[in-house]
């Protein structure tokens, strides 16, 4: 649990640098059991990325709706 509390935080501060310009969606698997989605609106509180919701994924979400989630890639990098 200590490892993956200081990987998320690790992962908020260079999300949140000033340095980082790269516009960034985050896929969130509402089914996930290692990582709740109370923990997702805390790790983006502040952030400038979009947050999208894939209620019927877990923590794999490319593995449990792969299809859906190649459709919202599709949208994004169409614009």
């Amino acid at each position: 649990v200590v490892l993956i509390q200081a990987y998320i935080e690790s992962m908020r501060s260079i999300l949140a640098s000033d340095s980082w310009n790269t516009k960034t969606t985050i896929c969130w698997g509402l089914r996930d059991r290692w990582l709740t989605y109370d923990g997702v609106e805390d790790f983006c509180d502040g952030l400038k990325h979009n947050v999208v919701q894939l209620p019927m994924a877990g923590h794999h979400a490319q593995e449990d709706r792969g299809e859906e989630l190649g459709n919202i890639i599709k949208r994004i990098l169409r614009g």
